[in-house]
C-alpha cells in the first residue's frame, strides 16, 4: 500500500501576506463604495427628492427654501448641474426640467450652467431634449439682467425654441440692436390661424412691451399686428406693447385713434387701444391729422359700451392736455 506524501505547510509569512492583500482589497472596495455614496448617491438622492416635489410654477419662497436645503446658491448650482447631466434612465425628463427651473432661482451663479445646459441635449433642430432646453431658456429669463451674457447664445437657438427665447429676451430686458432685430424677425402675420405663430406673436409683443421705450423701432411692426387679421389676443397684445413703449410710439397715434373709434372692433381691443393712447400721452405728430384724431376719440367717448367710452374719454383728455398752446 502506497503511503500518501504529506504536503509541506505554507510558510506563515506567505499566509499572512495573502491575508493582508485580501484585507487591503476589501478596504479599498469599501473606500470606493463610500466615495460613490458620498460623491454620487447622496447628492443624487437629495436632488431627486427635492426636484421631484417641485411644482411647475414654483414661487420664490419655496425656491429659496429648496436652495437653502441644497446648501446655498453655489452648491445648488453644482448639484443641479450634476443631476441634469445624468442619463434619462436615472434622471427623468420632468425632473431635469424642474432642476433647470430651480437653477433660474439661483441668480447669477447659475448663468454659466444654464448656458451650458442648452447643449446637453440634441441640437436645436431635433425634438430630443426640447423641453429641457426651453426650461433652461426660461430660467435665464427669470434671472433677468444678470443673465445678459447669455443673449448671444439665445439668439443662436432654433425655431422650435423661439417662443421661449422671445420670452427670455423680454425678461432679461437688454434692448440692443441684435435683440430688437431678432424679435421683429419673429413676428409672422401670414397665418393668423396657426396656433404656434399666434403664441409667438403674443410673446414678441409682450417682450417688446417689457423693453419699453427702447423698442420704439418696432412700432411699425406692432401696428401691422394690430391692424391685420390677427386673432383678438394678438391685436390686444400689440396695443398693450405700444402703450408700454410710451411716447416713443407717438407715430402710431393716428392709427390707434382709428382702431379705438372703429365700432367693428371688439370692445376689449378698443379699450386696450384707448389705454395705450393714454400711456403714449402725446398728440398726433402730424398736425394735419390731429383734428381728425380728436374727432374720432370724441366719437368713441360717446360709445354705448361704458368701458370703451370711459377709456376713450381718458385718452381724449390726455391728448388734449399735451397739445401745444395755440
Amino acid at each position: 500500500m502506497q503511503e500518501s506524501v504529506a504536503q509541506p505547510a505554507m510558510p506563515t509569512d506567505r499566509r499572512d501576506r495573502r491575508v493582508y492583500v485580501w484585507w487591503g482589497v476589501s478596504l479599498g472596495l469599501l473606500g470606493l463604495l463610500a466615495a460613490f455614496c458620498v460623491l454620487f448617491l447622496a447628492p443624487y438622492m437629495q436632488v431627486r427628492r427635492i426636484v421631484s416635489g417641485i411644482k411647475r410654477d414654483i414661487d420664490e419662497q419655496d425656491a429659496r427654501a429648496m436652495i437653502t436645503r441644497l446648501g446655498g446658491p453655489d452648491e445648488t448650482v453644482r448639484k443641479l448641474t450634476f443631476y441634469m447631466r445624468l442619463p434619462g434612465a436615472i434622471a427623468p425628463e420632468l425632473d431635469r426640467n424642474m432642476a433647470a427651473g430651480l437653477l433660474g432661482c439661483c441668480g447669477r451663479p447659475a448663468v454659466p450652467a444654464l448656458i451650458a445646459a442648452l447643449d446637453y441635449y440634441p441640437g436645436p433642430n431635433d425634438w430630443g431634449g426640447l423641453a429641457e432646453r426651453c426650461q433652461a431658456i426660461r430660467a435665464l429669463g427669470r434671472i433677468g439682467t444678470d443673465a445678459s451674457e447669455a443673449i448671444p447664445h439665445l439668439l443662436k437657438r432654433g425655431n422650435k425654441e423661439s417662443s421661449a427665447v422671445v420670452q427670455a429676451l423680454g425678461d432679461i430686458g437688454v434692448a440692443n440692436q441684435e435683440v430688437l432685430d431678432y424679435l421683429m424677425d419673429c413676428i409672422d402675420d401670414r397665418y393668423p390661424d396657426d396656433e404656434e405663430l399666434r403664441c409667438r406673436n403674443i410673446a414678441v409683443a409682450k417682450a417688446l412691451g417689457k423693453l419699453g421705450p427702447s423698442a420704439e423701432v418696432a412700432v411699425p411692426e406692432l401696428m401691422k399686428l394690430l391692424q391685420g387679421v390677427q386673432p383678438l389676443t394678438v391685436r390686444v397684445a400689440a396695443a398693450d406693447a405700444m402703450g408700454s413703449i410710451g411716447p416713443g410710439a407717438a407715430q402710431a397715434v393716428s392709427g390707434l385713434c382709428a382702431e379705438a373709434c372703429d365700432p367693428g372692433n371688439d370692445p376689449q381691443l378698443r379699450v386696450a387701444v384707448a389705454w395705450a393712447l393714454v400711456k403714449i400721452g402725446l398728440p398726433c405728430p402730424n398736425e394735419g391729422d390731429q383734428a381728425n384724431c380728436l374727432e374720432m376719440l370724441g366719437s368713441a367717448a360717446n360709445d354705448k359700451n361704458a368701458e370703451v367710452a370711459a377709456a376713450a374719454a381718458e385718452a381724449l383728455k390726455k391728448i388734449r392736455s399735451e397739445e401745444p398752446p395755440k
